[in-house]
Formats: structure tokens, sequence, C-alpha cells
């Protein structure tokens, strides 16, 4: 790879230890190529609760849809704290970095999102699971961008 090859990265980001190091391994790729960073983070659109039938509770208990709505707003609130943080820390190493946070499906947005932004390489962490346990989380959000992705995908394990 020369240095023409990755010029965009992006990195989706959940605050989890898992995104955290993905994060890190792309401010190092970044860095190797004079590349630029995007991260993002998807998050559930609206502010009215799963069906009821997943949660076992009534959708139009305005109680409930409003404690779900202040779990939105204080999730937001962590991940802005989380993503400037690591915005922080590739301007540290000067590496040029963004954030977004979207809503919407994840899968459907990090895809999207890498599609219109014409991204060279997407980062992601991943649980590296193996065997049986492998098989059954074929719906993890890593594997499927992995499967479907515009542009090469590098899954970081923890």
């Amino acid at each position: 790879m020369t240095n023409e090859d990755i010029k965009k990265i992006l990195v989706p980001f959940d605050g989890s230890n898992y995104s955290k190091k993905a994060a890190k391994k792309a401010i190092s790729i970044a860095k190797k190529f004079d590349a630029r960073i995007s991260f993002i983070t998807v998050v559930p659109s609206g502010t009215n609760p799963p069906p009821s039938k997943i949660l076992g509770i009534l959708t139009n208990d305005k109680k409930v849809q409003k404690e779900f709505h202040k779990t939105v707003c204080a999730i937001r609130i962590d991940l802005k704290k989380s993503l400037t943080s690591i915005v922080n820390d590739s301007k540290k190493e000067n590496v040029a970095a963004e954030y977004k946070i979207l809503e919407g499906n994840t899968i459907e947005k990090i895809i999207e999102f890498s599609k219109k932004g014409k991204y060279d390489l997407i980062v992601i962490g991943s649980h590296g699971l193996t065997g049986l346990v492998k098989i059954q989380a074929l719906g993890s959000i890593a594997r499927a961008i992995s499967e479907i992705a515009p542009c090469p995908v590098l899954l970081v394990r923890n």
C-alpha cells in the first residue's frame, strides 16, 4: 500500500473497549498514511421504546416513554464526551479527525455513510469470537459491515 491508498478512514464507535481499541489502531494507520478519520456513532432513531412485546411493557405508557427519552439523551451525552475525547487523542497525534452521531439502523447507517463519504478503509472493533459462538453471532455489526462494506474493512480484536 502507498500513501495514496488510504486517505479517509471510517471508525464506527460505540464507546466499548472494542471500539476504543479500533480507534487507537485507526489513529496509528492514519498517522502512517497521512489520512483523515471520521468517527461515527449510530443511535436508535426516535424516542419511543421498542415494541411492547420485546420489553413486556405498554408503549403508550407516558412514564415509560419519558424514561426511555431520558435514557437516550443520557447516552447521547456520554457518547459525545467519548467521541470528543477520541478526536482530541487523534489531534494530539497530528491526525485530522471528526465525529458524527447518526440516527437509525446501525448497519444501514454505517454502510450509507461509508458510501457517501467514499472512505478508503473502515476500522471496526470485533469481539474476536471463535467456534460455535462465532456461528451464533452471525448477525454481529462488525461481521455484517465486513461482508457488505464498499471498501476494505479491518476488524480489530480485543
